[in-house]
């Protein structure tokens, strides 16, 4: 859970926000996107540890594939 963490530490909250909302996530529990920053993502931290096992994996497995993207070798791919 501690790349997730990082992940969504590291996120804008919009950005956060459209995914969630685009990927269509049932078992997320409701957060509070117009709070501060500050106040949304130790909620949504939660949220997601709390989710179904389906879609916990889904976004851990995006977090990793953003991560990759996010780190040198994958900076000189794109």
């Amino acid at each position: 859970m501690t790349a997730i963490a990082s992940f969504l530490r590291k996120t804008p909250v919009t950005r956060l926000h459209d995914y969630f909302t685009a990927a269509g996530f049932t078992s997320l529990a409701p957060v509070d996107w117009t709070r501060p920053e500050s106040e949304v993502v130790e909620p949504l931290i939660k949220a997601v540890d709390d989710m179904n096992e389906d879609e916990k994996q889904r976004v851990i497995l995006d977090a990793g594939r953003v991560a990759a993207l996010a780190d040198e070798p994958g900076q000189n791919a794109l």
